[in-house]
């Protein structure tokens, strides 16, 4: 492998990808426009600009005055992600299968980098795209992780099962939102966004465990 990963890095980056949910709270008590977990995108957070409309579906006030830094974290998250992915894929058994698997995981974190770089009020679909992209391929990569596993088979398609249910519940609020709520594209995505903030962190903690049997039996 050209790219070596070594087990003390490997694991500072997982717990360096936590650390995004200690930090981001200094974000959200900072913003002078009133920022709610339910009607808000955590992309608010990056948004340059102050006022309303600031994208397209953002009809509410958001003015983030650390918004350089939130979209620095969002980058540094995605970074620190993608090392942990890395690391966990240089332990397996090299196949298709499991590179593919790999790549699908990661474009969830080339989602949070790209993200940063490119705030919503710039451009929301390159801002969402690979974000919401790997909502979905993480499904995907997961469960090839768990069919080319020994150790931890079970557990990994446990925690497949977990996200497919929390996927279930955002498309739920999703339609009812649709069905229930005037204003409702505003909402939709917002609720989205925020499936992701959840999604992120449940995915980032069961992926680390799901494979953590098999780093235990190569190492």
């Amino acid at each position: 492998m050209i790219l070596y990963i070594s087990k003390k890095l490997g694991i500072l980056s997982w717990f360096a990808t936590y650390l995004y949910f200690l930090v981001e709270p200094f974000f959200i008590l900072t913003s002078t426009a009133s920022y709610s977990f339910l009607n808000h995108a955590m992309s608010d957070l990056g948004v340059t600009s102050c006022g309303t409309y600031t994208y397209s579906i953002a009809p509410y006030e958001i003015c983030s005055p650390h918004h350089f830094w939130m979209n620095v974290l969002f980058i540094i998250n995605g970074l620190t992600l993608s090392i942990g992915i890395l690391y966990i894929s240089q332990n397996l058994k090299k196949t298709k299968t499991t590179q593919l698997a790999t790549a699908f995981i990661l474009i969830l974190a080339l989602g949070n980098i790209v993200s940063g770089f490119i705030p919503a009020d710039i451009n929301l679909f390159w801002h969402s795209i690979f974000a919401q992209l790997g909502m979905v391929t993480v499904l995907a990569g997961l469960w090839m992780y768990a069919s080319s596993l020994t150790n931890g088979k079970y557990w990994t398609y446990g925690c497949l099962v977990s996200l497919l249910v929390i996927l279930i519940l955002i498309m739920f609020v999703f339609f009812c939102s649709y069905a229930y709520r005037s204003a409702a594209k505003i909402i939709l995505f917002s609720n989205l966004y925020m499936g992701h903030r959840a999604f992120l962190y449940v995915k980032q903690v069961i992926h680390y465990h799901s494979v953590s049997y098999e780093l235990t039996r190569l190492r």
